[in-house]
């Protein structure tokens, strides 16, 4: 009865730290990233309850803005944008493209629907961002005459842009309708737990870093009858590169080795103890069997008698029994001769 109450103890003890493991690599469903292994503000959330998505992640938006279709609608700036996504390896489908467009001069892109012919349901959508804003970059706030080469962790209002010619380089966001379906939401006001990590930003990237446009990006139309937000002129948009996976992969690797090592060492000790505990149970509860040997005599064996004259002589094996005998005797008849006077 023991043994399989403990090994229902061990599978027990394997599912729970295999569920403790997966949480570990979701982490904080709640926490959002703007890159790979990048920390978004604190109060940048998801815009789809985990239930409602396809595989545990959704796309973020900051608290107090409006969430649409894969995108996110400030209204104070009245840009339409794109920020993050909750994975941290920002490798689901839900995290904004981006392509290769230095994070370190903005961690969001805004919207810009590009105005093209025979497109159909699905709009191509275009970015603002420092490396594609082009004649129509922001100014510093104090200083009209320079060009805002660092966007803040906010979105703010941008200069317009009619059509994605205005763009300096024409970059995919993603292909979606227009306008853009209400989809989700974040709280108006959030307020960080105290151990939330503060945003983290990665280093500024070289200059001479080339972008390329797709021509596809897999994304859902949202429901015709749901509200909808127009997006106007004076939004922006995202990228996407040839060189975008590779990227992604590279900062990603090192968001989640920690967490892999420290699962399987973890789930290698549980089951090292296990096998110690059933052991030692085991050792104790077994009858410990008699090694030694009957070594008595069966008496009721029976067998052929040894005969006189089948006895070998022990000092010498090849003198005959009866030869050894006769020497015998001489040998005594030699000690009890009578002396002759």
């Amino acid at each position: 009865m023991a043994y399989p109450m403990l090994l229902a103890a061990l599978l027990f003890l394997v599912l729970s730290l295999s569920a403790t493991s997966t949480d570990s690599e979701n982490g904080d469903y709640d926490q959002c990233y703007f890159n790979a292994g990048y920390v978004g503000p604190t109060s940048l959330l998801p815009c789809l309850p985990a239930n409602e998505t396809d595989n545990g992640f959704s796309w973020c938006c900051l608290a107090g803005d409006s969430c649409v279709n894969q995108a996110c609608w400030n209204r104070p700036s009245g840009v339409t944008y794109q920020y993050g996504c909750n994975d941290p390896t920002y490798k689901d489908k839900s995290c904004p493209l981006k392509g290769d467009l230095d994070p370190a001069k903005s961690p969001w892109i805004g919207l810009v629907r590009c105005d093209t012919e025979n497109e159909g349901l699905l709009k191509y959508w275009a970015c603002n961002h420092p490396d594609t804003c082009g004649e129509n970059c922001p100014t510093e706030p104090d200083r009209p005459q320079v060009t805002q080469s660092v966007w803040p962790w906010i979105p703010k209002s941008l200069p317009p842009n009619t059509d994605c010619k205005d763009l300096g380089k024409r970059v995919l966001a993603m292909y979606a309708p227009n306008p853009l379906g209400s989809t989700g939401g974040v709280p108006s006001v959030y307020t960080a737990a105290a151990d939330k990590p503060s945003p983290s930003m990665p280093p500024v990237q070289s200059s001479d870093t080339t972008y390329s446009a797709s021509s596809s990006m897999p994304i859902s139309v949202s429901d015709p009858t749901s509200s909808v937000i127009s997006v106007t002129s004076s939004t922006t948009a995202a990228a996407i590169s040839v060189d975008s996976e590779t990227s992604r992969l590279n900062l990603g690797t090192g968001a989640i080795a920690g967490i892999a090592v420290s699962s399987t060492i973890a789930l290698g000790s549980a089951l090292l103890v296990a096998f110690m505990l059933l052991r030692r149970r085991r050792s104790r509860q077994d009858p410990v069997s008699d090694t030694h040997e009957d070594e008595s005599y069966n008496h009721d064996q029976h067998g052929p008698a040894e005969l006189p004259d089948e006895k070998h002589n022990l000092i010498n094996p090849n003198i005959s029994a009866q030869h050894a005998e006769n020497s015998r005797l001489s040998v005594l008849l030699s000690r009890h001769r009578p002396t002759s006077f």
